[in-house]
């Protein structure tokens, strides 16, 4: 976890707010956990007693990160990730996931072929990141089950984890896409003066997003938006790097 962030305590705390939130309050959360209300009561007045057990079930159940939910535990949670790297899909029902606005512009790209045969990306508030156009094309033939990856933004953005390290499959365009999401929804983040004046927000997003610099993440976005459905296929399947891409797409406007 990285220094002049939110401290752990802190960290932990707002991870098992937004648990209490996804459940709809203390007494579900018990409830779904197997505990007293008591216990959790106390568990979201003193994070540190949260066992590692509960947490691992807080993350099963809401794909809340342990690396949020037990910051503390550096060591274990690096091992777990090392083992998790390969996580499955998760079916979600389309009825339940939202397309906001704020997503929109990452939405341009989702038309291309390739892109309409992966999961689904969405946020833990059960946003779609990438794959609104999927999404709308299953639910139009009928089918109200999807594949989804549930991505966890802020415990990128807090550096808990690299991308790479959360799942390790994901093709140049869905890791852009996340990239933008956290643009979307940290770009304003009241922490980001006060905190970090090392580097750039495209920087961070670039780290987190393991891309090796801002230019080359900065070139793989707008390859992303402009570019034709045949380039981004030939980049995402690396056949065509993100340099020589950008460089046709330049070419031809």
């Amino acid at each position: 976890m990285e220094k002049g962030w939110f401290n752990a305590d802190a960290i932990q705390q707002r991870a098992l707010l937004e648990a209490k939130r996804h459940f709809g309050g203390v007494k579900a959360l018990a409830r779904a956990l197997h505990a007293r209300e008591s216990t959790v009561r106390n568990w979201l007045s003193q994070a540190n007693a949260l066992p590692y057990t509960s947490a691992l079930h807080i993350e099963d159940k809401t794909h809340i990160s342990i690396e949020r939910l037990t910051p503390k535990e550096q060591q274990t949670n690096q091992i777990l990730r090392r083992l998790r790297r390969h996580q499955p899909n998760v079916v979600n029902h389309g009825d339940q996931l939202q397309q906001p606005d704020k997503y929109a512009v990452i939405q341009q790209a989702t038309t291309t072929p390739h892109l309409m045969q992966r999961a689904i990306l969405v946020n833990l508030n059960q946003e779609v990141i990438l794959g609104r156009r999927r999404l709308q094309h299953q639910t139009l033939n009928g089918n109200l089950l999807t594949q989804s990856r549930i991505i966890d933004l802020e415990a990128l953005w807090l550096g808990c984890f690299s991308l790479s390290e959360y799942i390790a499959d994901l093709w140049v365009s869905e890791r852009v896409a996340i990239g933008m999401a956290l643009f979307c929804e940290y770009q304003h983040h009241p922490y980001w003066n006060a905190h970090v004046q090392s580097e750039s927000i495209n920087t961070r997003i670039a780290r987190v997003t393991n891309f090796s610099n801002q230019n080359q993440y900065e070139q793989a976005r707008l390859v992303f938006l402009k570019t034709n459905a045949h380039y981004l296929a030939k980049v995402d399947q690396n056949d065509l790097s993100i340099a020589q891409a950008y460089q046709r797409m330049e070419h031809y406007e």
